[in-house]
């Protein structure tokens, strides 16, 4: 298993500095994507609607190989 303190720092210090540069944070659009067995010590990071690897995706696509590679709309990869 892996914890995660680290990361909930690296999260906490982009949330300052977006604050500090005026950026505006939409944290419904947020997720964790870790492995299942991943420990998240951090209330905030904790809150975040988890997502195993395999099934993560940027802007619709994926982003790892696994089970979201096999959803991708021909359309998204321009036509290919």
């Amino acid at each position: 298993m892996v914890k995660l303190q680290l990361s909930a720092k690296d999260v906490s210090k982009i949330l300052d500095v977006g604050i500090d540069l005026d950026l505006t944070r939409n944290i419904s659009k947020c997720e964790l994507i870790a492995h299942d067995d991943c420990l998240v010590a951090d209330s905030f990071v904790h809150s975040l609607p988890k997502v195993s690897i395999a099934e993560a995706t940027f802007l619709g696509d994926p982003v790892f190989p696994g089970p979201a590679l096999g959803r991708t709309d021909m359309l998204s990869l321009g036509g290919w």
